[in-house]
């Protein structure tokens, strides 16, 4: 091979070469440009967070609203029905002793 034509072989595959290969300035670049990216999604991932503990903490709140107000009601019922059996109960024992007073 002519030293002519085996320069520009060489020639043309170091300009190939060269063109796939990072430099140092290259490398910072896109480590600069990670670093950006990087924070601005966990810039992102802190707002959405924050939004989403907001949305919880009201829903939380709304349940244990109902919750408070359903255990109420349930309260509501059974000091009720304890009060009917007192009631019914008070008026037996009263019958009952009306009933032995005249039997006796």
């Amino acid at each position: 091979m002519p030293e002519a034509q085996a320069e520009a072989i060489a020639d043309a595959t170091r300009d190939f070469v060269l063109e796939d290969l990072a430099t140092n300035a290259n490398l910072a670049r896109v480590e600069e440009g990670l670093k950006a990216e990087i924070g601005r999604v966990e810039r992102e991932l802190k707002a959405e967070i924050g939004r989403v503990e907001r949305e919880l903490k009201a829903e939380i709140a709304a349940i244990d609203q109902r919750l408070m107000a359903a255990l109420e009601a349930q309260a509501l019922r059974l000091t009720v029905r304890m009060g009917i059996m007192l009631a019914a109960g008070l008026s037996l024992v009263t019958a009952l002793i009306g009933l032995m007073i005249r039997l006796h």
